[in-house]
């Protein structure tokens, strides 16, 4: 019985040695897969650099120059193991570009963008959520629910609206804010770049940040959202689903649009940016929105249309980023 206990022992041991090797063999695979394809994807954008500005045969200080150039590299050279050789040079060369707060993930190989293109704004081509006539019978207009008890009575928020914050400091809001039920889905106003998923743990809930291309001076920020459909690196294209709505009553759904070429930034209206051969179908949907509102609650005075003089439900065209 001993003999056979033993045997047992030794083939179990065996077995598992055979498994632990063919285990780390495809994590070497997979690994050394990423690599490559992270080092070709690296040479062929280092051969458009070179086609770019005219270089045939690079000398080695034009190799390390184009090396830093096409790659935002982590604070720490120590986070990315893979790429410590080529950060260490950049960093003692003075030519590192370093990841800022929205370029969370280090993106190897990239091209910057030409300074027509960071520059370019965004072509918004809807409002992130679906806009329709009243219906009496649904109580629904598009994704808005006119039974919802709403804490502040407006089933929109203006882009300007002035509220008061914690600190009982009145601010005025950059964004349209959305009160929609649990669940709806946030579609992505224009095509973009994912740059940032943050997860808020005082809401509970997402901020989602898209740019027209990875290093552009325009930032659309999509805040208070949940079960984020997409992620970082992504690219999508306008109606995409991007996530889905929360709890309105404790953080309703915000869009906002944001230049930050010049510090602080500056907030301006999505209606500001829109995609010309949509924009009046979109103001109508918003004034249409807000008079089936009005009529619902019986009550004209809930917003001021006199004062939206930059587009519908915009009290300012622009407003400076108070919030960095």
């Amino acid at each position: 019985m001993k003999k056979w206990l033993i045997i047992l022992l030794i083939i179990i041991f065996i077995f598992l040695t055979i498994i632990g090797i063919f285990h780390r063999s495809i994590i070497e695979y997979v690994w050394e897969s990423k690599v490559n394809y992270d080092r070709y994807q690296e040479d062929k954008a280092l051969d458009k650099w070179q086609e770019k500005n005219n270089i045939q045969n690079p000398s080695e200080d034009e190799k390390l120059l184009q090396m830093c150039e096409l790659t935002l590299y982590p604070q720490d050279c120590n986070e990315q193991p893979e790429w410590r050789e080529n950060c260490l040079a950049c960093e003692a060369a003075g030519l590192k570009r370093t990841a800022s707060k929205n370029d969370t993930s280090i993106k190897t190989g990239r091209l910057a963008s030409t300074e027509e293109e960071k520059t370019r704004a965004p072509l918004i081509k809807n409002l992130g959520i679906n806009f329709a006539n009243y219906n009496p019978e649904t109580k629904k207009a598009g994704d808005f629910l006119f039974t919802l008890s709403l804490p502040k009575g407006k089933i929109l928020g203006e882009f300007g609206e002035k509220v008061t914050d914690g600190s009982g400091n009145i601010k005025a809001l950059p964004h349209y804010t959305y009160y929609l039920p649990k669940n709806t889905p946030v579609i992505s106003v224009s095509d973009g770049e994912v740059i940032a998923v943050w997860y808020q743990e005082q809401t509970k809930d997402y901020e989602i940040h898209v740019k027209p291309v990875y290093d552009s001076y325009w930032d659309i920020n999509y805040d208070h959202v949940i079960n984020p459909y997409i992620k970082e690196n992504d690219t999508v294209k306008a109606s995409d689903i991007i996530a889905y709505a929360g709890d309105f009553n404790f953080a309703p759904v915000e869009i906002s649009l944001e230049s930050e070429k010049q510090k602080p930034g500056t907030f301006y209206p999505l209606l500001s940016y829109f995609d010309p051969s949509l924009k009046q179908e979109y103001e109508q949907k918003v004034w249409k929105l807000i008079s089936d509102w009005e009529t619902y609650k019986n009550n004209k005075n809930i917003y001021d249309e006199a004062a939206m003089i930059s587009c519908p439900g915009c009290l300012s065209s622009s407003l400076p980023n108070t919030y960095t």
